[in-house]
């Protein structure tokens, strides 16, 4: 079957969708991936084929006016206060982040080179990347079925349901958004249009945010890091000769967010450095020249590397420092490293913090200042609590199907779609 994989040109989300797209490939499928070109090399480097879709992503998200938060909107899409989304704070999320952020990421640019694509090569199977939501749109538009990658806590879900469901609301922001686009093609909005058909959670279980009623079909499947193109440097193959702590404030922030939204205004960047370099320990920090500025002192104990795979690196060390990225997360676990989450604040970071606290398997770090971050430090690497919690968490993730056990249920769902054309209904 022929497959299309479609991913905003954010680098950690191409590498979430990777192994999926070489399980496929490895099934004998037919497997391109369209981002905007600005993506075009790493896909390459990922041994997949890519399709140019739609113009180069820029740097910087438009502002709103006014706007205070991550993307520059003014109540984020993982906002769950009640007395901040009462009174039509939900439905107000909403229009921000499809007028700006999802029109950004993967507007009408891309769903016009994707649907010239279609002419000469279309897709049976649709598999997108949760923020980019014209390949909901495309798989609609095509009658190819539609699978979804979930690259956070499924707010889009979560938020949709909140403005459905409250008899104040007077619209549906999210379904015009998506309405507008299928309309001129025949095709009725529904929810398939926001989830898919399918929607792969990579994540454990206890991680999932109620989403109430919406019509979501989940399905577990096994994280599997991939961080690009890398080679293991020398030293890395040698055991540490004390305990190794690693810290990574992760790669989206670089282009997308400011400073502030990196480890949610917490120390900056050289107390950090100072509250990791314990005693007795070695620091790897995966910090490129343009996170450490020249005037940053470095401690002697911390080693600095501008990349180094993660999935190399975390099985030699002892704790994590990082800043609740979902890569980041998801390679942690995997490999049952104690994590200490110092939450950004740009796409859920702190939900996924708390749930890791909540998990035993790491500890919140939001709002602490460096003293806390070495105490909490210390308690990762001395109570096996920690430790045991993780490895357990590692066992758990071992048992849960790989990408390549999903294969056979996508191509049950290729086989069983509905004919190209039809759209409506719930």
């Amino acid at each position: 079957m022929r497959v299309l994989v479609v991913t905003v040109a954010v680098a950690s989300h191409l590498n979430l969708v990777v192994p999926t797209a070489w399980a496929l490939r490895t099934a004998g499928h037919d497997v391109r991936v369209a981002s905007q070109p600005n993506l075009m090399e790493a896909i390459g480097n990922a041994g997949l084929t890519g399709v140019p879709a739609g113009a180069a992503l820029g740097e910087v998200i438009p502002a709103a006016p006014g706007g205070a938060g991550a993307f520059g909107v003014r109540i984020p899409l993982t906002e769950d206060r009640p007395e901040v989304l009462a009174g039509g704070g939900a439905r107000a999320a909403l229009v921000e982040y499809t007028e700006r952020m999802a029109e950004f990421m993967s507007g009408s640019p891309m769903l016009d080179d994707l649907l010239e694509l279609a002419e000469d090569w279309r897709p049976d199977l649709v598999l997108w990347d949760a923020y980019t939501l014209a390949g909901g749109v495309f798989a609609r538009i095509v009658g190819a079925a539609s699978v979804r990658l979930l690259s956070s806590q499924d707010y889009w879900a979560r938020m949709h349901q909140r403005v459905l469901s409250d008899p104040r609301c007077p619209d549906d922001p999210l379904g015009d958004y998506l309405g507008a686009k299928l309309a001129p093609h025949g095709v009725e909005f529904d929810h398939r249009a926001v989830v898919g058909d399918l929607t792969l959670d990579p994540m454990p279980p206890w991680m999932r945010i109620d989403v109430g009623a919406y019509p979501v079909r989940y399905r577990s499947m096994r994280f599997v890091p991939y961080h690009g193109r890398a080679v293991v440097p020398p030293w890395l193959t040698v055991p540490p000769a004390r305990p190794r702590i690693c810290l990574t404030l992760g790669q989206t922030w670089r282009n997308y967010a400011d400073e502030n939204a990196i480890h949610g205004g917490g120390p900056d960047l050289a107390e950090l450095l100072e509250a990791v370099a314990l005693p007795g320990t070695e620091v790897v920090a995966t910090l490129d020249p343009a996170q450490v500025r020249s005037e940053v002192p470095v401690p002697r104990t911390v080693r600095l590397f501008g990349f180094v795979p993660l999935e190399v690196l975390a099985p030699t060390c002892v704790a994590v420092v990082h800043h609740g990225g979902y890569g980041t997360v998801g390679s942690m676990l995997v490999h049952g490293v104690p994590q200490l989450v110092l939450p950004g604040d740009l796409w859920g970071e702190r939900d996924l913090s708390r749930a890791i606290a909540a998990q035993g398997v790491g500890l919140d770090g939001a709002g602490t200042g460096p003293a806390d971050i070495t105490a909490a430090l210390h308690a990762l690497i001395d109570d096996p609590r920690y430790r045991a919690a993780a490895r357990r968490e590692a066992e758990r993730i071992r048992e849960t199907p790989a990408p390549h056990d999903v294969v056979g249920e996508l191509e049950a769902l290729v086989a069983d779609r509905e004919p190209v054309g039809g759209g409506s209904g719930a």
